[in-house]
């Protein structure tokens, strides 16, 4: 909360600068205009959220069956924590860094779940520590990001009678 609280006013501050503004309106979209004008970077965004949601929940599956914490599993959790940081802060752009989006399911998700990903990357515990997280609480921001991504059109049209 106290990082929002530094964020927000600097959001408004940068968003003043045309290039800037442009940039947000172009690419990532915001309150009054959720839909950028090239939706491009939004779809790549989320569908790599979905490819490493379900990429945690594997993750998550195998820490769970095999109890320890091999130096590769280490890294990709680490990575995935890295990039779901930056999606972040992107969709934090793009609401203007308000406080509803903090307390929003998939941001409370990501709060829960990312903290323990990227920590993951400094303390490479191969004694076993650790293999117990959230994460398969990543389902929920996998089905949050397929519903933004039928929303964007990705999917073309009628392209998402799955759900």
């Amino acid at each position: 909360s106290l990082f929002w609280r530094i964020l927000r006013p600097l959001y408004f501050a940068v968003a003043k600068r045309d290039r800037w503004h442009k940039l947000i309106m172009n690419h990532i979209g915001c309150r009054d205009h959720p839909f950028p004008r090239n939706v491009d970077f939004m779809v790549w965004i989320t569908w790599m959220q979905i490819v490493l949601s379900l990429l945690t929940m594997s993750v998550f599956v195998f820490k769970t069956y095999a109890q320890s914490l091999p130096a590769l599993v280490c890294w990709l959790d680490g990575i995935t924590g890295i990039f779901l940081t930056f999606h972040y802060f992107v969709f934090g752009v793009k609401n203007e860094f308000k406080a509803d989006f903090l307390l929003d399911t998939g941001q409370l998700v990501d709060v829960f779940t990312v903290p323990g990903m990227m920590y993951s990357l400094f303390d490479s515990a191969e004694d076993g520590r650790g293999w117990l997280s959230l994460g398969f609480l990543r389902l929920v921001p996998a089905l949050l990001a397929y519903e933004r991504l039928s929303d964007l059109g990705a999917f073309g049209r009628g392209g998402n009678e799955i759900v």
